[in-house]
């Protein structure tokens, strides 16, 4: 089964500038999770070369039924998940 999220998030890298002239303060979210049903089954690092918004996709094999769960947090330190209950037929 594919699985695909977007993450709602502005993935600054720091070198921007705002409308005043000062630097954006970078905020990336270095690090993304997926469990399935308790399990951790996707773990990949974001980085700076990552757009605002970004849009992750991969493969699972859904045996059963169960949670599938997204973490992360953000380098200014807010958390955020996502998670969805699959139905296996």
């Amino acid at each position: 089964m594919e699985v695909r999220i977007i993450i709602g998030h502005p993935m600054e890298n720091g070198l921007r500038r705002g409308a005043s002239g000062d630097r954006i303060t970078r905020n990336v979210i270095p690090e993304l999770v997926c469990r399935y049903g308790g399990q951790e089954v996707m773990r990949i690092s974001l980085g700076t070369g990552i757009s605002a918004n970004p849009y992750v996709s991969f493969l699972i094999r859904a045996a059963a039924s169960g949670e599938l769960r997204f973490d992360w947090i953000d380098e200014q330190g807010v958390r955020d998940s996502h998670s969805i209950v699959m139905d296996v037929i």
